[in-house]
Protein backbone atom coordinates (compact mmCIF):
# COMPACT_ATOMS: atom_id res chain seq x y z
CA UNK A 1 0.00 0.00 0.00
CA UNK A 2 1.64 3.11 -0.96
CA UNK A 3 1.95 6.62 0.62
CA UNK A 4 -1.75 8.65 -0.14
CA UNK A 5 -0.74 11.21 -2.31
CA UNK A 6 1.35 8.74 -4.44
CA UNK A 7 -2.03 5.76 -4.46
CA UNK A 8 -3.55 5.16 -7.81
CA UNK A 9 -7.23 5.40 -7.96
CA UNK A 10 -7.55 1.38 -7.95
CA UNK A 11 -5.41 1.38 -4.85
CA UNK A 12 -7.99 3.22 -2.73
CA UNK A 13 -10.06 -0.10 -3.31
CA UNK A 14 -13.47 2.12 -4.10
CA UNK A 15 -13.47 1.84 -7.87
CA UNK A 16 -14.20 -1.09 -10.04
CA UNK A 17 -11.42 -2.33 -11.24
CA UNK A 18 -8.20 -4.43 -10.35
CA UNK A 19 -5.01 -3.63 -9.12
CA UNK A 20 -2.29 -4.79 -11.64
CA UNK A 21 1.47 -3.02 -12.42
CA UNK A 22 -0.63 -0.22 -14.34
CA UNK A 23 -0.92 1.29 -10.74
CA UNK A 24 3.05 1.84 -10.57
CA UNK A 25 2.64 4.05 -13.59
CA UNK A 26 0.07 6.34 -11.88
CA UNK A 27 2.68 6.58 -9.22
CA UNK A 28 5.47 7.14 -11.28
CA UNK A 29 3.66 10.28 -12.84
CA UNK A 30 3.15 11.91 -9.50
CA UNK A 31 6.32 11.32 -9.06
CA UNK A 32 7.44 12.91 -12.64
CA UNK A 33 4.59 15.71 -12.09
CA UNK A 34 6.48 16.46 -8.81
CA UNK A 35 10.36 16.67 -10.02
CA UNK A 36 9.22 18.90 -12.85
CA UNK A 37 7.39 20.99 -10.91
CA UNK A 38 8.25 21.01 -7.43
CA UNK A 39 4.23 20.18 -6.20
CA UNK A 40 2.05 17.83 -6.33
CA UNK A 41 -0.43 17.40 -8.77
CA UNK A 42 -2.92 17.49 -6.07
CA UNK A 43 -3.46 18.51 -2.52
CA UNK A 44 -5.43 17.12 0.30
CA UNK A 45 -4.89 16.79 4.38
CA UNK A 46 -6.76 13.56 4.93
CA UNK A 47 -7.23 10.01 4.20
CA UNK A 48 -10.28 10.53 2.61
CA UNK A 49 -9.40 13.54 0.79
CA UNK A 50 -6.69 12.13 -0.61
CA UNK A 51 -9.06 9.25 -2.04
CA UNK A 52 -11.44 11.53 -3.45
CA UNK A 53 -8.85 14.05 -5.21
CA UNK A 54 -7.36 10.86 -6.92
CA UNK A 55 -11.00 9.37 -7.98
CA UNK A 56 -12.47 12.44 -9.03
CA UNK A 57 -10.18 14.99 -9.91
CA UNK A 58 -8.39 15.94 -13.05
CA UNK A 59 -4.89 16.74 -12.97
CA UNK A 60 -3.85 19.98 -13.86
CA UNK A 61 -1.31 20.22 -16.99
CA UNK A 62 2.17 20.47 -16.10
CA UNK A 63 2.58 23.15 -17.92
CA UNK A 64 0.76 25.36 -15.81
CA UNK A 65 3.46 25.63 -13.08
CA UNK A 66 6.05 25.13 -15.68
CA UNK A 67 6.21 26.80 -18.66
CA UNK A 68 8.93 25.47 -20.42
CA UNK A 69 7.27 21.70 -20.11
CA UNK A 70 6.11 21.07 -24.19
CA UNK A 71 2.90 19.78 -25.00
CA UNK A 72 4.18 16.06 -25.67
CA UNK A 73 5.51 16.00 -22.19
CA UNK A 74 2.44 17.59 -20.74
CA UNK A 75 0.70 14.74 -22.28
CA UNK A 76 2.68 11.71 -21.43
CA UNK A 77 2.08 12.74 -17.62
CA UNK A 78 -1.37 13.42 -17.61
CA UNK A 79 -1.58 9.48 -19.79
CA UNK A 80 -0.14 8.05 -16.55
CA UNK A 81 -1.89 9.94 -14.31
CA UNK A 82 -5.16 9.44 -16.12
CA UNK A 83 -8.10 8.10 -13.92
CA UNK A 84 -8.55 4.56 -15.97
CA UNK A 85 -6.07 2.01 -15.82
CA UNK A 86 -7.21 1.46 -19.44
CA UNK A 87 -6.38 4.95 -20.64
CA UNK A 88 -3.04 5.00 -19.08
CA UNK A 89 0.48 3.42 -20.57
CA UNK A 90 0.26 -0.21 -20.97
CA UNK A 91 3.97 -0.59 -21.43
CA UNK A 92 7.11 0.70 -19.87
CA UNK A 93 8.40 0.07 -23.49
CA UNK A 94 5.64 2.37 -25.13
CA UNK A 95 6.26 4.96 -22.17
CA UNK A 96 10.20 5.28 -22.79
CA UNK A 97 9.90 5.35 -26.37
CA UNK A 98 7.43 8.78 -25.82
CA UNK A 99 9.96 10.00 -23.37
CA UNK A 100 12.29 9.73 -25.59
CA UNK A 101 11.03 11.85 -28.16
CA UNK A 102 9.86 14.09 -26.09
CA UNK A 103 13.61 14.94 -26.28
CA UNK A 104 13.47 15.91 -29.95
CA UNK A 105 9.78 16.70 -30.93
CA UNK A 106 7.31 19.01 -28.60
CA UNK A 107 4.52 17.78 -30.21
CA UNK A 108 3.75 14.42 -31.28
CA UNK A 109 0.56 11.64 -31.17
CA UNK A 110 1.56 9.23 -28.47
CA UNK A 111 1.24 6.16 -27.48
CA UNK A 112 2.40 4.77 -31.12
CA UNK A 113 4.87 2.30 -29.71
CA UNK A 114 2.12 0.77 -26.48
CA UNK A 115 1.43 -2.44 -27.43
CA UNK A 116 -0.10 -3.54 -24.24
CA UNK A 117 2.64 -6.84 -23.60
CA UNK A 118 0.73 -8.04 -21.00
CA UNK A 119 -2.65 -10.37 -21.44
CA UNK A 120 -5.21 -8.29 -20.11
CA UNK A 121 -9.16 -7.77 -20.47
CA UNK A 122 -10.09 -4.31 -19.66
CA UNK A 123 -12.61 -3.51 -16.75
CA UNK A 124 -14.54 -0.82 -18.47
CA UNK A 125 -17.64 -2.11 -19.88
CA UNK A 126 -18.88 -2.18 -23.72
CA UNK A 127 -22.54 -1.81 -25.43
CA UNK A 128 -23.57 -0.76 -22.23
CA UNK A 129 -24.14 3.19 -22.71
CA UNK A 130 -27.77 3.95 -22.95
CA UNK A 131 -28.29 1.12 -19.41
CA UNK A 132 -25.36 3.63 -17.78
CA UNK A 133 -27.06 6.89 -19.19
CA UNK A 134 -29.93 5.41 -17.09
CA UNK A 135 -28.06 4.52 -13.72
CA UNK A 136 -25.98 8.16 -13.48
CA UNK A 137 -29.38 9.87 -13.97
CA UNK A 138 -30.72 8.13 -11.27
CA UNK A 139 -27.18 8.88 -9.20
CA UNK A 140 -27.56 12.70 -10.24
CA UNK A 141 -31.34 12.89 -8.78
CA UNK A 142 -30.23 11.63 -5.46
CA UNK A 143 -27.27 13.93 -5.67
CA UNK A 144 -29.24 16.88 -6.10
CA UNK A 145 -31.37 15.80 -3.20
CA UNK A 146 -34.14 13.34 -4.29
CA UNK A 147 -34.24 9.55 -3.76
CA UNK A 148 -33.94 6.73 -6.39
CA UNK A 149 -35.08 2.99 -6.74
CA UNK A 150 -33.56 0.95 -9.45
CA UNK A 151 -33.78 -2.57 -10.18
CA UNK A 152 -31.31 -4.08 -13.24
CA UNK A 153 -32.45 -7.41 -14.29
CA UNK A 154 -30.98 -9.94 -16.63
CA UNK A 155 -29.40 -13.42 -17.19
CA UNK A 156 -26.11 -14.77 -14.65
CA UNK A 157 -23.36 -13.52 -16.30
CA UNK A 158 -24.78 -10.42 -18.40
CA UNK A 159 -22.97 -8.26 -16.44
CA UNK A 160 -25.51 -6.74 -13.98
CA UNK A 161 -22.92 -5.93 -10.87
CA UNK A 162 -20.54 -4.95 -13.16
CA UNK A 163 -22.60 -1.76 -14.38
CA UNK A 164 -24.02 -0.84 -10.62
CA UNK A 165 -20.50 -0.80 -9.61
CA UNK A 166 -19.65 1.85 -12.51
CA UNK A 167 -20.82 4.27 -10.44
CA UNK A 168 -17.86 4.13 -7.64
CA UNK A 169 -16.48 7.26 -9.31
CA UNK A 170 -19.57 9.45 -9.51
CA UNK A 171 -20.15 8.36 -5.54
CA UNK A 172 -16.71 9.44 -4.36
CA UNK A 173 -17.10 12.27 -6.70
CA UNK A 174 -20.26 12.99 -4.53
CA UNK A 175 -18.45 12.23 -1.52
CA UNK A 176 -21.13 9.53 -1.09
CA UNK A 177 -21.28 6.15 0.28
CA UNK A 178 -21.87 2.41 -1.18
CA UNK A 179 -22.64 0.40 0.65
CA UNK A 180 -23.11 -3.70 -0.83
CA UNK A 181 -25.12 -6.42 0.07
CA UNK A 182 -25.24 -9.83 -1.59
CA UNK A 183 -27.65 -12.63 -1.42
CA UNK A 184 -27.22 -16.09 -1.26
CA UNK A 185 -29.24 -18.97 -2.74
CA UNK A 186 -28.10 -20.98 0.65
CA UNK A 187 -28.81 -18.42 2.95
CA UNK A 188 -32.62 -17.23 2.03
CA UNK A 189 -33.99 -18.53 5.23
CA UNK A 190 -31.78 -15.97 7.77
CA UNK A 191 -32.99 -12.39 7.29
CA UNK A 192 -31.20 -9.22 6.98
CA UNK A 193 -28.43 -11.47 5.59
CA UNK A 194 -26.90 -8.73 2.75
CA UNK A 195 -28.55 -6.26 4.99
CA UNK A 196 -25.82 -7.17 7.39
CA UNK A 197 -23.47 -7.38 4.86
CA UNK A 198 -23.81 -4.36 3.83
CA UNK A 199 -23.99 -2.75 7.27
CA UNK A 200 -20.83 -4.15 8.55
CA UNK A 201 -19.34 -2.86 5.19
CA UNK A 202 -20.59 0.85 6.82
CA UNK A 203 -18.97 -0.19 9.76
CA UNK A 204 -15.17 -0.61 8.66
CA UNK A 205 -15.85 2.61 6.28
CA UNK A 206 -16.39 4.48 9.94
CA UNK A 207 -13.01 2.85 11.20
CA UNK A 208 -11.20 5.52 9.04
CA UNK A 209 -13.57 8.65 9.91
CA UNK A 210 -11.65 11.40 12.07
CA UNK A 211 -12.68 10.87 16.16
CA UNK A 212 -14.39 14.51 15.41
CA UNK A 213 -17.08 12.92 12.72
CA UNK A 214 -17.72 10.17 14.46
CA UNK A 215 -18.47 11.92 17.77
CA UNK A 216 -20.65 14.39 15.51
CA UNK A 217 -22.28 11.12 13.91
CA UNK A 218 -22.83 9.51 17.58
CA UNK A 219 -24.76 12.27 18.75
CA UNK A 220 -27.24 12.17 15.82
CA UNK A 221 -27.66 9.03 15.69
CA UNK A 222 -28.69 9.15 19.33
CA UNK A 223 -30.92 11.59 18.90
CA UNK A 224 -32.60 9.45 15.99
CA UNK A 225 -32.78 5.71 17.72
CA UNK A 226 -33.33 6.57 20.95
CA UNK A 227 -34.15 3.04 22.56
CA UNK A 228 -33.90 1.59 19.30
CA UNK A 229 -29.90 1.63 19.16
CA UNK A 230 -29.76 -1.43 20.66
CA UNK A 231 -31.70 -2.97 17.82
CA UNK A 232 -29.07 -1.76 15.41
CA UNK A 233 -26.26 -3.40 17.70
CA UNK A 234 -27.57 -6.53 17.86
CA UNK A 235 -28.15 -6.85 14.16
CA UNK A 236 -24.44 -5.30 13.11
CA UNK A 237 -22.31 -5.44 16.38
CA UNK A 238 -19.76 -4.00 14.33
CA UNK A 239 -21.52 -0.46 14.39
CA UNK A 240 -20.94 -0.14 18.52
CA UNK A 241 -18.41 1.68 16.95
CA UNK A 242 -20.91 4.37 16.97
CA UNK A 243 -23.18 3.55 19.08
CA UNK A 244 -21.80 1.81 22.33
CA UNK A 245 -23.43 -0.32 24.26
CA UNK A 246 -27.20 0.38 24.46
CA UNK A 247 -29.75 -0.83 27.16
CA UNK A 248 -31.89 -3.75 25.96
CA UNK A 249 -34.98 -3.01 24.89
CA UNK A 250 -38.87 -4.01 25.47
CA UNK A 251 -39.47 -7.51 23.73
CA UNK A 252 -42.48 -7.05 21.22
CA UNK A 253 -44.65 -9.53 19.77
CA UNK A 254 -42.87 -10.91 16.62
CA UNK A 255 -44.82 -8.95 13.89
CA UNK A 256 -44.57 -5.65 16.19
CA UNK A 257 -40.45 -6.67 16.87
CA UNK A 258 -40.18 -6.46 13.30
CA UNK A 259 -41.60 -3.02 12.38
CA UNK A 260 -39.94 -1.68 15.49
CA UNK A 261 -36.36 -3.39 13.63
CA UNK A 262 -37.31 -1.71 10.04
CA UNK A 263 -38.30 1.79 11.59
CA UNK A 264 -34.69 1.43 13.30
CA UNK A 265 -32.94 1.02 10.18
CA UNK A 266 -34.64 3.44 8.50
CA UNK A 267 -33.83 5.96 11.37
CA UNK A 268 -30.19 4.88 11.33
CA UNK A 269 -29.79 5.63 7.50
CA UNK A 270 -31.33 8.82 7.93
CA UNK A 271 -28.02 9.65 9.77
CA UNK A 272 -25.35 9.27 6.80
CA UNK A 273 -27.59 10.76 3.83
CA UNK A 274 -26.33 14.29 4.30
CA UNK A 275 -24.20 13.34 1.34
CA UNK A 276 -25.73 10.87 -1.22
CA UNK A 277 -26.27 6.97 -0.01
CA UNK A 278 -25.93 4.31 -2.38
CA UNK A 279 -27.38 0.86 -1.18
CA UNK A 280 -26.57 -1.56 -3.53
CA UNK A 281 -28.52 -5.37 -2.84
CA UNK A 282 -27.25 -7.88 -5.35
CA UNK A 283 -29.08 -11.28 -6.75
CA UNK A 284 -32.22 -9.96 -5.08
CA UNK A 285 -34.08 -13.58 -6.49
CA UNK A 286 -32.88 -15.05 -3.40
CA UNK A 287 -33.75 -12.30 -0.60
CA UNK A 288 -35.83 -12.82 2.40
CA UNK A 289 -38.88 -11.95 2.67
CA UNK A 290 -38.28 -9.73 5.46
CA UNK A 291 -35.80 -8.02 3.57
CA UNK A 292 -38.35 -7.37 0.59
CA UNK A 293 -40.37 -5.47 3.23
CA UNK A 294 -37.85 -3.49 4.99
CA UNK A 295 -36.76 -2.19 1.10
CA UNK A 296 -40.42 -1.43 0.14
CA UNK A 297 -39.94 0.66 3.97
CA UNK A 298 -37.09 2.53 2.70
CA UNK A 299 -37.88 3.33 -1.38
CA UNK A 300 -41.37 4.60 0.20
CA UNK A 301 -40.29 6.82 3.00
CA UNK A 302 -40.52 10.06 1.40
CA UNK A 303 -38.33 11.64 4.51
CA UNK A 304 -35.63 9.34 3.59
CA UNK A 305 -33.67 11.72 0.73
CA UNK A 306 -30.72 11.22 -1.04
CA UNK A 307 -30.85 7.49 -0.69
CA UNK A 308 -30.45 5.59 -4.32
CA UNK A 309 -31.54 1.74 -4.19
CA UNK A 310 -30.08 -0.40 -6.42
CA UNK A 311 -30.87 -4.20 -6.73
CA UNK A 312 -29.94 -6.83 -9.41
CA UNK A 313 -31.83 -10.01 -10.07
CA UNK A 314 -32.04 -12.87 -12.58
CA UNK A 315 -34.94 -12.06 -14.96
CA UNK A 316 -34.92 -15.81 -15.80
CA UNK A 317 -35.41 -16.42 -11.88
CA UNK A 318 -38.07 -14.55 -11.30
CA UNK A 319 -42.03 -15.56 -12.19
CA UNK A 320 -45.36 -13.24 -11.78
CA UNK A 321 -46.02 -14.97 -8.67
CA UNK A 322 -41.83 -14.75 -7.28
CA UNK A 323 -42.33 -12.63 -3.78
CA UNK A 324 -40.20 -10.32 -5.46
CA UNK A 325 -42.38 -9.56 -8.22
CA UNK A 326 -45.00 -8.77 -5.65
CA UNK A 327 -42.62 -6.76 -3.71
CA UNK A 328 -41.71 -4.23 -6.42
CA UNK A 329 -45.47 -4.12 -7.90
CA UNK A 330 -45.53 -2.69 -4.25
CA UNK A 331 -43.07 -0.37 -4.76
CA UNK A 332 -44.66 0.85 -8.41
CA UNK A 333 -48.01 1.68 -6.58
CA UNK A 334 -46.13 4.78 -4.60
CA UNK A 335 -43.11 5.64 -6.90
CA UNK A 336 -41.53 5.44 -9.57
CA UNK A 337 -38.91 2.14 -10.33
CA UNK A 338 -36.25 2.95 -12.87
CA UNK A 339 -35.86 -0.91 -14.73
CA UNK A 340 -32.85 -1.49 -16.27
CA UNK A 341 -33.07 -4.62 -18.63
CA UNK A 342 -29.20 -5.78 -19.73
CA UNK A 343 -29.53 -7.82 -22.60
CA UNK A 344 -26.19 -9.86 -23.74
CA UNK A 345 -23.96 -7.76 -25.75
CA UNK A 346 -24.64 -7.58 -29.43
CA UNK A 347 -21.40 -8.42 -31.85
CA UNK A 348 -20.70 -4.92 -32.25
CA UNK A 349 -19.98 -5.04 -28.38
CA UNK A 350 -18.01 -8.31 -28.32
CA UNK A 351 -15.95 -6.90 -30.59
CA UNK A 352 -14.89 -3.64 -29.00
CA UNK A 353 -13.83 -5.75 -26.03
CA UNK A 354 -11.90 -8.18 -28.18
CA UNK A 355 -9.67 -5.52 -30.00
CA UNK A 356 -9.77 -3.67 -26.45
CA UNK A 357 -8.15 -7.10 -25.21
CA UNK A 358 -5.74 -8.13 -28.21
CA UNK A 359 -5.57 -4.82 -30.85
CA UNK A 360 -7.63 -3.85 -33.60
CA UNK A 361 -6.80 -5.50 -36.52
CA UNK A 362 -8.15 -6.69 -40.15
CA UNK A 363 -8.46 -10.59 -38.01
CA UNK A 364 -10.06 -9.23 -34.67
CA UNK A 365 -13.31 -9.64 -36.37
CA UNK A 366 -12.94 -13.35 -36.71
CA UNK A 367 -11.90 -13.96 -33.22
CA UNK A 368 -15.13 -11.55 -32.02
CA UNK A 369 -16.99 -13.53 -34.51
CA UNK A 370 -16.04 -16.87 -32.90
CA UNK A 371 -16.18 -15.42 -29.32
CA UNK A 372 -19.41 -14.32 -29.96
CA UNK A 373 -21.36 -17.06 -31.21
CA UNK A 374 -19.46 -19.34 -28.56
CA UNK A 375 -21.18 -17.26 -25.62
CA UNK A 376 -24.17 -15.53 -27.29
CA UNK A 377 -22.60 -12.42 -25.80
CA UNK A 378 -22.94 -13.27 -22.34
CA UNK A 379 -20.03 -10.83 -20.86
CA UNK A 380 -18.68 -12.98 -18.37
CA UNK A 381 -18.69 -15.84 -20.77
CA UNK A 382 -16.79 -13.81 -23.12
CA UNK A 383 -14.09 -12.95 -21.01
CA UNK A 384 -13.65 -16.53 -19.65
CA UNK A 385 -13.05 -17.74 -23.08
CA UNK A 386 -10.82 -14.67 -24.20
CA UNK A 387 -8.88 -15.94 -20.87
CA UNK A 388 -8.90 -19.73 -22.21
CA UNK A 389 -7.43 -19.16 -25.89
CA UNK A 390 -4.76 -16.95 -23.99
CA UNK A 391 -3.95 -19.47 -21.12
CA UNK A 392 -3.73 -22.38 -23.84
CA UNK A 393 -1.18 -20.45 -25.97
CA UNK A 394 -3.88 -19.68 -28.78
CA UNK A 395 -3.33 -16.15 -28.04
CA UNK A 396 -0.02 -15.00 -27.67
CA UNK A 397 2.48 -11.85 -28.11
CA UNK A 398 4.71 -11.50 -31.03
CA UNK A 399 7.56 -8.86 -29.21
CA UNK A 400 8.89 -8.43 -32.80
CA UNK A 401 5.72 -6.96 -34.25
CA UNK A 402 4.90 -5.37 -30.80
CA UNK A 403 1.10 -7.25 -31.19
CA UNK A 404 -1.27 -10.16 -30.11
CA UNK A 405 -0.86 -12.75 -33.26
CA UNK A 406 -3.36 -16.37 -32.94
CA UNK A 407 -4.05 -18.61 -35.40
CA UNK A 408 -7.65 -18.22 -36.40
CA UNK A 409 -8.50 -21.69 -37.65
CA UNK A 410 -7.02 -22.78 -34.63
CA UNK A 411 -9.21 -20.95 -32.31
CA UNK A 412 -11.95 -21.66 -34.27
CA UNK A 413 -11.51 -25.36 -33.47
CA UNK A 414 -10.27 -25.19 -30.48
CA UNK A 415 -12.68 -26.99 -27.75
CA UNK A 416 -13.46 -24.65 -25.33
CA UNK A 417 -16.00 -26.55 -23.05
CA UNK A 418 -19.47 -26.96 -23.40
CA UNK A 419 -20.57 -23.86 -20.49
CA UNK A 420 -19.23 -21.29 -18.06
CA UNK A 421 -19.14 -24.41 -15.79
CA UNK A 422 -16.52 -26.09 -17.98
CA UNK A 423 -14.30 -23.27 -17.98
CA UNK A 424 -14.44 -22.19 -14.66
CA UNK A 425 -13.48 -25.78 -13.60
CA UNK A 426 -10.79 -25.99 -15.08
CA UNK A 427 -9.38 -22.74 -14.61
CA UNK A 428 -9.49 -23.94 -11.16
CA UNK A 429 -7.65 -27.01 -11.80
CA UNK A 430 -4.89 -24.81 -12.96
CA UNK A 431 -4.61 -22.67 -9.84
CA UNK A 432 -1.32 -23.16 -8.25
CA UNK A 433 -0.33 -24.72 -5.19
CA UNK A 434 -3.29 -24.72 -3.00
CA UNK A 435 -5.22 -22.04 -4.17
CA UNK A 436 -8.10 -24.31 -5.18
CA UNK A 437 -8.32 -26.00 -1.67
CA UNK A 438 -7.89 -22.43 -0.07
CA UNK A 439 -11.38 -21.74 -2.53
CA UNK A 440 -12.96 -25.00 -1.46
CA UNK A 441 -13.01 -24.16 1.64
CA UNK A 442 -13.97 -20.54 1.52
CA UNK A 443 -17.21 -21.41 -0.98
CA UNK A 444 -18.14 -23.60 2.01
CA UNK A 445 -18.52 -20.30 4.19
CA UNK A 446 -20.48 -18.89 1.70
CA UNK A 447 -20.72 -16.61 -1.10
CA UNK A 448 -18.98 -13.87 0.89
CA UNK A 449 -16.36 -14.57 3.61
CA UNK A 450 -13.71 -13.10 5.67
CA UNK A 451 -9.58 -13.30 5.76
CA UNK A 452 -10.09 -14.49 9.57
CA UNK A 453 -12.63 -17.11 9.50
CA UNK A 454 -11.35 -18.27 6.53
CA UNK A 455 -7.60 -18.99 8.19
CA UNK A 456 -9.22 -20.08 10.91
CA UNK A 457 -10.77 -22.69 8.85
CA UNK A 458 -8.05 -23.84 6.67
CA UNK A 459 -5.99 -23.84 9.69
CA UNK A 460 -3.45 -21.39 8.32
CA UNK A 461 -2.27 -18.41 8.65
CA UNK A 462 -3.64 -15.29 7.34
CA UNK A 463 -0.84 -14.01 5.55
CA UNK A 464 -0.56 -17.45 3.31
CA UNK A 465 -4.82 -17.47 2.89
CA UNK A 466 -4.49 -14.06 1.82
CA UNK A 467 -1.52 -15.00 -0.87
CA UNK A 468 -3.42 -17.97 -2.53
CA UNK A 469 -6.91 -14.78 -2.41
CA UNK A 470 -4.24 -12.40 -4.03
CA UNK A 471 -3.54 -15.27 -6.53
CA UNK A 472 -7.46 -15.94 -6.98
CA UNK A 473 -8.45 -12.17 -7.80
CA UNK A 474 -5.48 -12.11 -10.27
CA UNK A 475 -7.76 -14.38 -12.16
CA UNK A 476 -11.04 -12.66 -11.01
CA UNK A 477 -12.28 -15.64 -9.17
CA UNK A 478 -13.21 -13.33 -5.99
CA UNK A 479 -12.99 -10.09 -4.98
CA UNK A 480 -12.34 -7.58 -2.11
CA UNK A 481 -15.41 -6.37 -0.25
CA UNK A 482 -12.58 -3.96 1.80
CA UNK A 483 -10.85 -0.98 0.95
CA UNK A 484 -7.91 -2.27 2.60
CA UNK A 485 -7.44 -5.75 1.24
CA UNK A 486 -4.22 -4.66 0.27
CA UNK A 487 -3.08 -4.93 3.99
CA UNK A 488 -4.75 -8.40 4.35
CA UNK A 489 -2.70 -10.73 6.37
CA UNK A 490 -0.59 -7.86 7.06
CA UNK A 491 -2.55 -5.98 10.17
CA UNK A 492 -5.70 -6.45 11.98
CA UNK A 493 -7.66 -4.67 9.41
CA UNK A 494 -10.82 -6.88 9.23
CA UNK A 495 -11.05 -7.82 4.97
CA UNK A 496 -13.84 -9.09 2.97
CA UNK A 497 -14.14 -11.12 -0.04
CA UNK A 498 -16.86 -12.57 -2.12
CA UNK A 499 -17.23 -14.94 -5.21
CA UNK A 500 -17.02 -13.01 -8.75
CA UNK A 501 -19.42 -15.11 -10.12
CA UNK A 502 -22.17 -18.08 -8.17
CA UNK A 503 -21.15 -20.80 -10.20
CA UNK A 504 -17.50 -20.96 -8.53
Amino acid sequence: KGSFPYVSPEQTGRVNRDLDYRSDYYSLGVTLFELLTGRLPFEASTPLEWVHRHISQLPPPASRFRSDVPPALDGVLLRLLAKDADDRYQSTYGLVRDLERCRVDPSFPLGQHDAPRRFQVPRRLFGREAELSRLYDAFGSVASGRSAFVTVSGWSGVGKSALVMELGRSIVGARGRLLEGKFDQFQQGTPYHALVAAMRGLARQLQAEPEAVLDALRADLVERLGANARLIVDLVPELSLVLGEPPPVVALPPVEAQNRLQLAVVDFLGAFTSTPLVLFFDDLQWSDVPTLRLLRRIATTRALTRILVVATYRSNHVDAAHPLTLALEEIREQREIVAIELLPLDRRAVRALVAATVGDHPETDALASVLADRTGGNAFYVTRLLERFWSTGLLRFDPDAGRWRWDADAVAAADAGESVVHLLVDELRRLPGGVGDTLRLAACIGNTFDLRTLAAVCEAPESDVAADLLAAMKRDLVAPLSEDYALAGASDVAVAYRFQHDRV
